[in-house]
């Protein structure tokens, strides 16, 4: 019996799957994408996808080509490169796997897709189902914890001085310089001291930024906050470079009262940055 496949209807089908599935890897992952950027990372997966069924190609060049389109998808949706392409990838196809395997079990189970396809599924495979999505569930865990529970080391360079740090990423450090967006990399009093004088550091603290010399004063700014302690100015100040392993990055430095951060950490970094 000759097999007959709408490919409109099936792009529309991988497309919509395509959707969810970038959808909660960027929620996922706490990576920030656009609509734009996701529907044109679904495009891609759901053309390939199209074309590798029509083509009806072979287990091992559908299963090669899945990998490459999921990697192009992520570099496409989230902007990712290198290490961090590779583990969203992961995340992606953990999702994907989730997904299909938790549909596909309970389309089974309901029926839906006739009395030929459930009959087709025995029941040692239908109970396998269950396993996978939970071995699928354990992975996007895994991958989640190794991408985002890490540390990063800061390099920062103020008048010739330059001192080199460690940081924690926090996907929840969102604090920004409302005029130009940059982002805020929160360091300990003890690491400003490192970069700037005592007396310096107090009058930045004290808002006493006329008594600055001239060269510190215009890289001074302020940014409001919200913490446990309520609503406060964060003291900035704008260094001459930011390195983040070995990337340079564009950001300014707030001051914090704390002394030591999580773990004996030295600074907070936005997620957007790493």
């Amino acid at each position: 019996m000759e097999r007959v496949i709408y490919a409109d209807v099936l792009f529309l089908i991988d497309f919509s799957m395509d959707v969810v599935t970038i959808w909660l890897t960027g929620n996922f992952m706490h990576v920030k994408t656009t609509a734009r950027k996701v529907t044109v990372a679904a495009i891609v997966g759901a053309a390939v996808s199209v074309l590798l069924t029509v083509t009806s190609q072979g287990r091992f060049i559908t299963a090669v080509s899945g990998i490459i389109t999921a990697f192009i998808m992520c570099r496409v949706a989230f902007g990712v490169r290198g290490i961090k392409a590779v583990k969203h990838t992961c995340a992606l196809w953990s999702i994907a796997l989730l997904l299909g395997g938790a549909m596909s079990y309970l389309t089974s189970e309901s029926g839906v897709v006739g009395e030929t396809s459930v009959n087709s599924v025995d029941n040692g495979g239908e109970r396998l189902l269950p396993i996978a999505v939970l071995l699928c569930a354990a992975l996007i865990f895994a991958v989640g914890r190794v991408s985002y529970k890490k540390t990063v080391n800061v390099e920062i360079t103020l008048s010739d001085v330059k001192v080199k740090l460690k940081g924690l990423v926090d996907s929840g450090n969102l604090l920004c310089y409302p005029i130009s967006g940059c982002p805020v990399i929160l360091i300990t009093a003890s690491s400003a001291e490192k970069l700037l004088s005592i007396s310096d550091i107090e009058r930045i603290q004290q808002g006493r930024t006329e008594e600055l010399d001239g060269t510190l004063r215009t890289r001074f700014r302020t940014v409001f906050a919200k913490g446990a302690t309520g609503e406060t100015m964060l003291p900035c100040f704008r260094a001459d470079e930011i390195l983040i392993g070995s990337r340079p990055c564009r950001a300014i430095i707030g001051i914090s009262a704390n002394g030591k951060f999580t773990d004996g950490l030295d600074c907070i970094v936005p997620s957007s940055l790493v």
